[in-house]
């Protein structure tokens, strides 16, 4: 949209549990200048009267008026954790400060250590869609393992992608299997199914 049709947006961030968005940001043709170093659509900025925290971990906690007070059938406060002392929301996503902005990189499940370093399985992923023939691509670990489905219309091979991905990624981030498909699973609130495809593996 920004490049092509030259729109500006908002970026919104949140979930159900925060009624439902808590982050925004405004995407100009400043934003742009993120692609390179970052890959992400920023988050942005916290909406007024909530507070946050990120853990050692990276994942983002919430707090305030946005934040719901429970789940119908369980106990007061049980979807909250304990946290310096107060009571936040997990979002259960790894959040970055970057130049300044917020980008939200994914799940903290999607978050692995192989090698001494800490390897985020959206990095992989956002990095083998910009291979032109690559239309989605979904990773999953196994234990220090990165298993790579990769899903294309035209025609590819495992050894395409990984000449290609050579180029992108450094050695400790390469995918050690891809699986090649050509029908993205997609749930039905329309998102892709990533159970489906672990069920693959």
């Amino acid at each position: 949209f920004l490049e092509k049709k030259g729109i500006d947006f908002f970026n919104f961030y949140g979930s159900t549990e925060v009624a439902p968005w808590i982050f925004f940001h405004k995407c100009s043709s400043s934003t742009l200048r993120y692609e390179s170093n970052h890959n992400f659509v920023p988050i942005g900025d916290l909406l007024p009267n909530n507070e946050m925290k990120i853990t050692e971990d990276g994942m983002l906690l919430i707090k305030g008026i946005q934040v719901t007070p429970g789940y119908i059938g369980h106990d007061h406060n049980s979807h909250l954790i304990k946290y310096d002392g107060s009571l936040w929301f997990p979002m259960q996503d790894v959040v970055e400060k970057y130049c300044g902005v917020y980008f939200c990189k994914g799940r903290i499940d999607g978050v692995l250590k192989i090698k001494g370093y800490r390897v985020h399985l959206s990095d992989i992923e956002m990095n083998l869609k910009k291979i032109k023939r690559v239309k989605e691509c979904v990773c999953f670990s196994d234990q220090e393992r990165i298993i790579a489905f990769v899903f294309s219309q035209v025609s590819v091979t495992q050894e395409d992608i990984f000449d290609e991905i050579k180029t992108l990624l450094p050695t400790y981030m390469m995918p050690s299997k891809i699986i090649l498909g050509r029908r993205v699973p997609i749930n039905k609130n329309g998102k892709i199914d990533r159970a489906k495809i672990r069920q693959m593996l």
